[in-house]
C-alpha cells in the first residue's frame, strides 16, 4: 500500500515506481483528498521535525491562514486521469487516508478533531471523483479515535493501518 496519495504527488513518479510491478501486482494507493498546507509544509521540513512534539511545536506556530489552506486532488488533473486509468484497468485499488492529512496542534488529524461531516464529504467527494466505492479507510499515522473508528465503520469502510518501523 502506498500512503499519501494527494495533490502533491508527481504522477511521473508514481508511474515510475508501479508501472514496473502493475502485471504481477495490485498496489491500494491511500488517497488524502484535500491535502492541507500543514501537512506539506511539515513534509517538506521531515528531517528537522522528526518526533510528534516538534512537530506538535512547528504546527502551534503557523499562521492561522497557513494552516486552512487545502490542496483539493482534483487539481492535479493529471494525477487522477492516470489513477482513474489505473482503477479501469483493474490495477489499482484506493483507500481513503484520511481528509486533509494535517497535523493539529493536539497531535494527528484522527485523533484529534471530531470533524466527521468532513469524514463524510471526503468519501463522497473521492467516490465521485474516482467513479469507485471506497470499502477502505488508511489511518494517518496509525492515530484514530473511538469517534472516528465508529464513523469509519459506519460509512462501511475498513481500517488498515501500516506496520513497521515510525520514525516518531
Amino acid at each position: 500500500r502506498d500512503d499519501d496519495i494527494n495533490f502533491f504527488t508527481s504522477p511521473s513518479k508514481l508511474k515510475e515506481i508501479y508501472e514496473p510491478i502493475l502485471d504481477f501486482c495490485k498496489p491500494t494507493l491511500c488517497i488524502t483528498p484535500f491535502a492541507g498546507n500543514v501537512y506539506k509544509l511539515v513534509r517538506d521540513r521531515e528531517d528537522e521535525l522528526l518526533g510528534t512534539l516538534k512537530k506538535i511545536n512547528f504546527v502551534k506556530n503557523l499562521s492561522s491562514t497557513e494552516s486552512k489552506i487545502i490542496h483539493p486532488i482534483h487539481e492535479n488533473e493529471e494525477l487522477v486521469k492516470l489513477i482513474k486509468e489505473w482503477l479501469d484497468d483493474g490495477k489499482v485499488a484506493i483507500a481513503l487516508h484520511g481528509i486533509t492529512h494535517n497535523q493539529t496542534s493536539k497531535g494527528y488529524e484522527c485523533e484529534s478533531t471530531n470533524n466527521i461531516e468532513m469524514l463524510k464529504t471526503a468519501k463522497k467527494y473521492t467516490e465521485a471523483l474516482f467513479k469507485t466505492k471506497i470499502k477502505l479507510f488508511s489511518v494517518p499515522n496509525n492515530s484514530i479515535n473511538k469517534r472516528w473508528r465508529r464513523e469509519v465503520s459506519n460509512l462501511h469502510m475498513n481500517i488498515i493501518i501500516s506496520y513497521g518501523p515510525k520514525p516518531n
